[in-house]
């Protein structure tokens, strides 16, 4: 997912920023009762990756050791409680966040969160979206952004 965290538009604060490939815009916002605010990709005068590593967040237990050795202790007793603490591991999710800028011709400008983490379908499909944005915006990297 992609949130604005930042911007000169109040109404564009916590909203969600997507691009849209088949009419070439990126729409900010929008859902079941506020329309979004669409404006076209060509009009993006500005463009910067602030942290091009990914900062990296956290991690997140996704089952937990504890977890799996009870639920196997109470099907199986004892052996199932070992069996389980062993099968729960330690299965751990990633969190990384990107931030990009990108200020647009009608002055507008947006600092967009995105989950970057690796190994997670959302993570990689926002990892390929901002690779794709610094390629087509490479000329437009000297921006105003601070980092």
């Amino acid at each position: 997912m992609s949130k604005v965290i930042k911007s000169n538009n109040p109404a564009y604060i916590s909203k969600s920023l997507i691009y849209r490939k088949k009419t070439d815009a990126v729409e900010i916002g929008g859902g079941l009762f506020s329309k979004a605010t669409i404006l076209p990709a060509s009009d993006v005068t500005d463009f910067k990756i602030i942290d091009p590593n990914a900062q990296h967040v956290g991690t997140k237990s996704m089952t937990g050791t504890l977890g799996t050795a009870a639920v196997g202790g109470l099907l199986f007793g004892g052996v199932g409680a070992i069996v389980g603490s062993l099968a729960g591991g330690n299965k751990v999710k990633e969190f990384a966040k990107t931030h990009v800028a990108l200020q647009f011709a009608n002055g507008d400008w947006v600092v967009v969160e995105y989950d970057t983490a690796h190994g997670t379908m959302i993570g990689s499909i926002n990892r390929t979206l901002v690779d794709v944005w610094q390629k087509r915006y490479a000329e437009k990297q000297v921006s105003p952004f601070a980092g």
